[in-house]
C-alpha cells in the first residue's frame, strides 16, 4: 500500500456489476484495513477476519446497501455539476448525499479527514 498524489486509476461501475451490489461492504473492509495499516498491525490477518466475516456474511439488509449506492451516486452527480458550473445544483446534491446512508456519513468524514491531513502535512 503506498500514498500517490495523482489518480492513476479510473474505471466505470455498471448497475449491475459486482463491485457497484457491495460496494458499501467493499469500502467498510477498506477502512479496517486502512485502520490497520496506519497503525502498522497488517501483518496479523487475524485483526481483519472479524471485519471480513461481518460484511461478507451479507448481515446487512438490501435497504442499507440502496441507500449508500444512491448516495454515491448523488454525490458524483453534484461533483459533476459543479465542474459544469453549476454550483448552487452541485453543492445542494453533494450535501444530500451525506444524508441519505449513515455510512455514506463515514466515507464523507474518511475523506475530509485525509484532504485536511495533507493539507497539514504540505
Amino acid at each position: 500500500m503506498g500514498k500517490m498524489k495523482e489518480n492513476v486509476l479510473m474505471y466505470r461501475l455498471r448497475d449491475s456489476s459486482i463491485s457497484k451490489r457491495y460496494m458499501l461492504e467493499q469500502f467498510m473492509i477498506s477502512r479496517k484495513l486502512v485502520f490497520l495499516y496506519k497503525r502498522n498491525q497488517l501483518d496479523d490477518f487475524a485483526e481483519l477476519l472479524p471485519t471480513i466475516h461481518k460484511w461478507s456474511d451479507s448481515q446487512l439488509h438490501e435497504d442499507e446497501r440502496n441507500k449508500y449506492i444512491l448516495a454515491r451516486d448523488t454525490f458524483h452527480k453534484g461533483v459533476g455539476l459543479i465542474q459544469q458550473r453549476r454550483f448552487i445544483k452541485g453543492f445542494n446534491r453533494i450535501s444530500r448525499s451525506i444524508f441519505l446512508s449513515k455510512y455514506f456519513i463515514l466515507r464523507s468524514m474518511d475523506g475530509m479527514s485525509e484532504y485536511v491531513n495533507r493539507m497539514v502535512v504540505r
